[in-house]
């Protein structure tokens, strides 16, 4: 009996350790490829980079679109993705459409019935792990990314890559935009909001138009890879992206999309939204959101509205949110409202910005909340630009000051603006609230070049921007430390030759147009900084100098370091109006204010009005009404 016992208790035992040992092995992940030849998921694997035949099923080839990898989902019709965690899928360069389709009801049933068009998108992505994340990538995406594939909305299509609930995941190399110039709700002029009025279920088409709501959805989504992706065109939003954590951003830019760039807030309460863990943004573009890109001329930017308009028009803004951001060569530019606007974080993290360059927002260039660090940035805070530009976005000049760095701070939290360059027209140059504000509540503000202008509107008679302001008295009790600031052209301010120095700082440009932050021989800012403050490059990345320079870039600093030049702009302010067919011209003498009936040909000429670096840009208003005339 012992015996018998023991070898069936044997048995069992090796059974159940192979049974555990089957169970601990991890699957194989695999390689799938999609390319503009490939066939759907039942005439082909998609395991091979190669075309469909064109006959025959289960074949060694492509599949020809990111659906088929990730069929839509919806609860009564949970179709499979055809993909698991930490496989790879990449994408041949060329043109995927993303979005309902004819015959995709047949294939994938409710969640492509036009009733649910928005919906017959990709399913989310499947997590990945740590050691082995899920992959979707262009081809080239190690090789410099030299033709990442597009990947284009349509149909009022949600999104088009699903993040929800995807941890540790790998995007990159990829195109993403729609092929539509319309703006989801667009005020000024309702031709222009794009069509998403529901249809009836079983409808033959939804008919909607070639346009997507936005390009990227996440949420409850942590240790993500974003990097060399274009976000664009989109008729709401670039990038939603709520309650993440410890996501890598690397080189992705996020332009000209109709109501706002990157989007943290997921609505509902204040505290649904928030992120936590490290949030590093690496040479992150955010511009031209509240303007809607004009597919048929990429880099062309129409219908610019923000707030007084309608419409919203931060470039990247979160709701209420923890976690520690780090922006490092952030470049923020030519947004509707705020360029980078952290005024909600909570206090529990903390915020990084170096080495950035934001130019021509409409509203705050930069707000943060709580402990933040921020140095090496130059800011050009012309406010009024669309204004001088002639769009409807120009009612939204200068809203909540201008182009005014806001800092909030509580007790206990400190902020250091330390070696930073600042040009600007707006009321205010630098503003902390003093709301919440005690004695242990510090700022650190040093070494930074402040020039201000006739502020816009005008304030006191056209007066310069007023420095700085933390509160009237007694309602301030903020500790604020000045440390070798050379401050110019600004109202109310307080010299004392030390901690503020009113001299003019000498650089090589000082107005709003072709602002240049290089320091000329003589400037008062050579070898004149106090502390360094940790700081040991300059904008640029070159080497700080001992003794070392005030403001942004060292004295003899060029371009010559990792940090690419930035976008200094030759602005040729142009008011013109546009035909019934979109074309926009000179208005003569420049005052759209005074154009009410204008004819639509004779005495204009057609030209572009803005080049940055030689850059086609050609801001358009765009702004047609349903009537005979032009007119603003």
């Amino acid at each position: 009996m012992f015996v018998q016992s023991f070898a069936v208790r044997l048995v069992l035992g090796l059974a159940v350790l192979f049974g555990l040992a089957i169970i601990s092995i991890p699957s194989q992940a695999a390689t799938y490829y999609v390319r503009t030849d490939g066939g759907t998921n039942t005439q082909c694997t998609g395991l091979a980079d190669a075309p469909y035949s064109g006959s025959g099923s289960n074949q060694a080839c492509a599949w020809s679109n990111l659906m088929e990898a990730l069929p839509p989902w919806m609860s009564n019709y949970p179709n499979k993705p055809h993909i698991k965690g930490g496989d790879t899928v990449i994408i041949d360069a060329g043109s995927y459409m993303i979005g309902w389709a004819s015959g995709y009801k047949a294939r994938w049933g409710d969640p492509c019935d036009s009733a649910y068009a928005s919906g017959c998108t990709p399913q989310a992505i499947p997590s990945g792990t740590a050691s082995q994340p899920t992959r979707i990538l262009g081809a080239g995406w190690d090789k410099g990314c030299q033709k990442p594939p597009e990947l284009w909305g349509t149909q009022a299509a949600n999104q088009i890559l699903d993040m929800d609930s995807a941890s540790n995941v790998v995007i990159a190399c990829l195109n993403l935009t729609d092929h539509s110039n319309c703006t989801y709700n667009y005020q000024p002029n309702s031709s222009y909001a794009c069509n998403h009025n529901w249809v009836p279920y079983g409808t033959p088409s939804p008919n909607y138009g070639q346009w997507a709501d936005k390009g990227i959805h996440a949420q409850d989504s942590t240790n993500v890879t974003l990097q060399d992706v274009n976000v664009h065109g989109f008729a709401d939003m670039g990038v939603q992206a709520g309650r993440i954590s410890n996501w890598t951003v690397t080189r992705v830019q996020v332009a000209g999309n109709g109501n706002v760039g990157w989007n943290g807030d997921l609505g509902g309460n204040n505290d649904q939204s928030t992120n936590s863990g490290k949030l590093l943004f690496t040479d992150l573009t955010i511009a031209w959101n509240g303007c809607q890109e004009n597919w048929q001329s990429l880099g062309t930017y129409i219908n610019c509205y923000g707030q007084n308009e309608g419409g919203y028009g931060d470039g990247f803004g979160e709701a209420w949110t923890g976690g520690n951001f780090v922006f490092i060569r952030p470049q923020v530019h030519h947004n509707t409202q705020d360029g980078l606007d952290l005024l909600y974080a909570n206090g529990t993290g903390s915020i990084v910005i170096t080495q950035g360059y934001f130019f021509a927002n409409a509203g705050n260039d930069l707000k943060t909340s709580g402990n933040a660090t921020i140095t090496n940035n130059v800011i050009v805070a012309y406010c009024s630009w669309f204004q001088d530009a002639g769009y409807p976005a120009g009612g939204t000049s200068c809203r909540a000051g201008g182009g005014e760095l806001s800092d909030v701070t509580g007790p206990n939290q400190t902020v250091t603006f330390a070696y930073n360059t600042m040009i600007g027209n707006p009321d205010g140059m630098y503003g902390g609230d003093p709301t919440n504000a005690s004695a242990s509540d510090v700022y650190n503000v040093a070494n930074n070049i402040f020039i201000g202008t006739s502020s816009y509107p005008p304030k006191n008679g056209g007066a310069y921007s007023f420095f700085t302001w933390f509160g009237d008295p007694p309602d301030d009790p903020a500790t604020v430390h000045y440390t070798a600031n050379l401050v110019w052209h600004t109202r109310d301010t307080t010299c004392d030759n030390s901690g503020i120095i009113c001299k003019d700082p000498k650089l090589a440009n000082e107005t709003l147009t072709h602002f240049d932050p290089t320091l000329l021989a003589g400037s008062p800012a050579i070898g004149a900084a106090k502390g360094s403050f940790g700081i040991t490059t300059d904008y640029y990345g070159n080497a700080r100098k001992n003794p070392t320079s005030i403001g942004a870039l060292e004295y003899g600093s060029t371009g010559g370091g990792s940090h690419n030049v930035p976008p200094r702009a030759t602005i040729n302010p142009v008011h013109y109006v546009c035909n019934k067919n979109g074309k926009c011209f000179d208005w003569p003498d420049g005052l759209l204010k005074n154009a009410k009936n204008l004819p639509r040909s004779g005495a204009y000429s057609a030209r572009p009005a803005y080049t940055p670096n030689g850059q086609p840009y050609h801001p358009r208003p765009a702004y047609l009404p349903p009537s005979g005339t032009d007119r603003l």
